[in-house]
């Protein structure tokens, strides 16, 4: 990963409160699939897939998608304590 962009991820608070978390690949019993998740607009989130899809080595598969509800319950609470710092 670029040195610049893990420097604007340490740096709070963060315009996209993000966490992530591992999960089975449907397709490939070999493999995980990394799912970041992100208290943002849909707009922003392509941004972010975006920059991680510039980042991505090989053919990775980058989407977008809502999240499930509940499912992030964390970054809701990362989203309110850091608007209270600005």
């Amino acid at each position: 990963m670029h040195d610049d962009l893990l420097e604007s991820f340490a740096q709070g608070p963060c315009d996209v409160p993000w966490s992530f978390t591992l999960a089975a690949d449907e397709t490939d019993d070999d493999s995980t699939t990394l799912v970041l998740g992100g208290y943002t607009t849909k707009g922003q989130a392509t941004q972010v897939a975006n920059r991680v899809r510039a980042l991505a080595v090989g053919a990775r598969l980058i989407t977008v998608s809502e999240g499930e509800a509940g499912k992030w319950e964390e970054l809701v609470a990362q989203y309110r304590f850091e608007e209270g710092l600005r």
